[in-house]
C-alpha cells in the first residue's frame, strides 16, 4: 500500500478539514448539512452577473431547504433528527476513512492555532476509536517541526 503526503498551507488544511467534515456528515445521513451550508453562507444564491458579488439566501429560502432536507431523510428512512453513527456497519467505508483523516487533521490545526488552550475542544481529541483497519493517518504541522 502506497502512502500519499500532501503539503498544505494552514488555510488549505482548514478547507480540507471542513470538506471532510461535510462529507462525513453526509455519509452518516445528516442531509441537513446541506441546509446548514446554505444558512451559513457557504453555498450562495446564484448571481447571473459576475460583478454582483456573493448573495445570501433569505431566511425563507433557508427554511425551505431545511424542509427539503427533512423530506430527503424521510425517503431514506431516517427521522428528522436521526442519522447513522460513525461506527454504524451501514456507513460507507470512505465515510469512515474520511472521518479518521479529519480527526487527525483537526487536531494538528487546533494545536497549531493554540497549543495550550484553556479549554480543549473536540478538535484536540485526534484519532480515538478506530473505524477502519487502515494504517492510522497522521497530520503534522511542518513549520512546527522545523522550529
Amino acid at each position: 500500500m502506497a502512502n500519499i503526503q500532501l503539503t498544505l498551507t494552514q488555510e488549505q488544511a482548514t478547507a480540507v478539514c471542513e470538506a471532510l467534515d461535510a462529507y462525513n456528515r453526509l455519509c452518516m445521513g445528516q442531509i441537513e448539512e446541506v441546509a446548514n451550508l446554505v444558512r451559513y453562507g457557504v453555498i450562495p444564491v446564484a448571481q447571473h452577473a459576475w460583478d454582483k458579488g456573493r448573495a445570501q439566501p433569505t431566511a425563507e429560502v433557508c427554511d425551505e431547504i431545511q424542509d427539503h432536507s427533512h423530506r430527503i431523510k424521510a425517503l431514506l428512512g431516517l427521522s428528522r433528527n436521526a442519522h447513522f453513527g460513525i461506527g454504524s456497519p451501514h456507513l460507507a467505508m470512505n465515510g469512515r476513512r474520511s472521518y479518521e483523516v479529519q480527526k487527525v487533521l483537526s487536531k494538528a490545526l487546533a494545536e497549531l492555532r493554540d497549543p495550550n488552550p484553556e479549554f480543549r475542544s473536540v478538535d484536540y481529541d485526534g484519532l480515538g476509536p478506530r473505524y477502519t483497519s487502515d494504517p492510522a493517518p497522521t497530520a503534522v504541522a511542518i513549520d512546527e517541526i522545523l522550529r
